[in-house]
């Protein structure tokens, strides 16, 4: 965590006292208050209509904040990976597998559930 994030007490005072503690590593944050912690930097980076505009946002149900998001992301515009031939082949083979129907997508709460069985039994 960057020090000029939630440091010390304040950090306890914004996130709350049971998703913070201290210990001689430094501040340990649940995954929870990461989450936050990491919304108040990215926050701190806008300009105040961005800001306003997040806010505006975070009102939307979350099909309507998805598809902003995808919106968004589709506007920028990122440098192509470079990916080698075969993974350029294979991305292809599973994409054509996905729109045949040959396979069927499964939920990251689904594949996350299965680790963590797994992960159980050991």
């Amino acid at each position: 965590m960057p020090p000029a994030l939630l440091e010390g007490p304040a950090a306890v005072a914004v996130i709350g006292a049971g998703d913070v503690m201290r210990s001689r590593m430094g501040w340990i944050m649940s995954p929870a208050a990461w989450r936050l912690a990491k919304r108040h930097a990215r926050l701190g980076r806008m300009t105040s209509a961005a800001q306003r505009i997040f806010a505006e946002a975070m009102a939307l149900p979350e099909d309507q904040r998805v598809a902003l998001v995808e919106a968004l992301s589709d506007s920028l515009e990122l440098p192509a990976s470079e990916l080698s031939a075969q993974w350029q082949a294979e991305v292809q083979r599973r994409i054509a597998e996905l729109e045949s129907g040959e396979v069927e997508p499964v939920a990251w709460a689904d594949v996350e559930s299965r680790i963590r069985q797994t992960l159980d039994r050991r």
